[in-house]
Parts: C-alpha cells; structure tokens; sequence
C-alpha cells in the first residue's frame, strides 16, 4: 500500500487510513507500506522535517509494525505542504530541494 496525497475521494493519505486497510486485511503477511515522499509533503507532513518524520514512522511502528515498510518511493514536490495535490518533481527539482535528505536519513 502507498500513502496518498489525499486528492478527492481517495483513501490513505494517513498512517491511519492506510493501517484501516491494513486491519480489513487481517495484517496479511505479503502487505507492505510504500511511503511517498511527495504524497506525505502534500497531505501536510513536512518530510523536510524530523520531528514530522518520527512521527509517522512512530505512528507506523503503533499500528502495524516498522516491519511492514518496505520501499520508500523518493520524490520531490510541485505543489506546497498540505495542498493534496499530487505533483511529483524530480529530486532536487522541487519545492523539497535538497531538504528531501532528511527524508532519507
């Protein structure tokens, strides 16, 4: 499962939303969690933040284990924090900049 930008209708632009469907799934062995750098910066997480970061990686390790995180999908962003747009830039083209490290570390 990849975490949203939290456009229109659609489900898991939160750790919340995304261990939902974790738990209708009965926490299936082969279910895993991508998080997108560029979808958490648009549905309002600061990646360039470490505190933000903890949190999430925090809220994931609460509800589904950090086992479960399996691919982190690197991308920078065209559009500002919590704009639930989802443009993805080129790293280092974008509003993240150089900033996405922390994201990395």
């Amino acid at each position: 499962m990849e975490n949203s930008a939290g456009a229109g209708g659609t489900i898991g632009r939160s750790i919340e939303e995304l261990a939902a469907i974790y738990d209708r799934l009965d926490g299936h062995p082969r279910l895993g969690v991508c998080l997108d750098s560029c979808h958490l910066f648009v549905s309002g997480c600061d990646v360039t933040e470490r505190a933000a970061l903890d949190g999430v990686l925090d809220e994931l390790d609460r509800r589904m284990g950090r086992d479960r995180l399996r691919v982190l999908h690197v991308n920078d962003a065209q559009a500002p924090l919590g704009s639930n747009r989802d443009r993805h830039a080129n790293v280092g083209e974008g509003l993240l900049g150089e900033r996405l490290g922390v994201f990395l570390g």
